[in-house]
């Protein structure tokens, strides 16, 4: 389903793909086909640092990125004056937060890999002929067994 209402207008919104000229894809569809078609184009392109789906070729990307609309928004956003200035919202928390009693450093063990490894475990040899592997699991099988009686 398309954003727009009539043929005209979707006619009017569609991007030229950069990889193939004959391409002309929504707006909305852009990022999804120049990450398909990029696999299958032998033309390598330069990508814009402000909007991943503008892509040309490198001896044109200084100049787009002077030009770049997704940049204005981009220094609209960076050099803010005023009130709007600063991190847009983060807000700093008014009150002091409550200590409940509960803490996780009391009594705290440090990390031991090897104390929850188990010896109940059964191993497979693999390499082994079938042979071995049977003699093997009969043999922690009966170890196992007489751990567990103990």
């Amino acid at each position: 389903m398309s954003l727009y209402d009539t043929p005209e207008d979707i006619a009017f919104n569609l991007q030229q793909c950069p990889y193939n000229e004959s391409h002309l894809i929504e707006p909305s569809r852009m990022a999804f086909h120049v990450a398909r078609c990029k696999n299958t184009s032998t033309k390598k392109m330069a990508t814009c640092p402000f909007d991943a789906t503008h892509k040309m070729e490198e001896n044109a990307l200084d100049n787009h990125v002077k030009n770049c609309p997704a940049r204005i928004a981009f220094d609209r956003h960076k050099y803010a004056v005023g009130e709007q200035s600063g991190v847009v919202g983060a807000d700093v928390l008014e009150h002091d937060i409550e200590f409940v009693g509960e803490t996780w450093d009391l009594n705290a063990t440090p990390y031991n890999p090897a104390a929850g490894k188990s010896s109940d475990v059964l191993f497979i040899p693999h390499g082994a002929k079938p042979s071995e592997r049977r003699a093997f699991r009969q043999e922690q099988r009966r170890n196992y067994k007489q751990k567990r009686d103990n």
